[in-house]
């Protein structure tokens, strides 16, 4: 009961996070989570990670998880920062520049 459980709260995740073979990785989470002794919770988990990190890569994988809002807020973070300086070092540079 708890290997199908398992299994199928797993299926949803990787269906959300759209990994490859996720009814395969599911099935292999809910069987060896459930029937390998101490370890194989983690056991079970380092798969399905394994391929969703190396299906679509590191950055995307996070993005993901993270929404499409957390990653234009982090955009809009990135690009103040790149244009403005980490001490606001061309911000200082506009104000000089417009007093003279």
């Amino acid at each position: 009961m708890l290997a199908a459980l398992s299994s199928s709260f797993t299926l949803v995740f990787l269906l959300i996070m759209r990994t490859p073979y996720a009814l395969p990785l599911a099935v292999f989470v809910g069987v060896v989570s459930q029937f390998v002794p101490t370890i194989g919770t983690y056991l079970g988990g380092a798969l399905p990670v394994a391929v969703a990190l190396t299906s679509q890569g590191l950055p995307d994988r996070v993005a993901h998880a993270a929404g499409p809002r957390q990653v234009a807020r982090g955009r809009r973070r990135h690009r103040r920062a790149s244009s403005w300086g980490e001490d606001g070092a061309l911000g200082k540079q506009r104000a000089a520049g417009a007093s003279r």
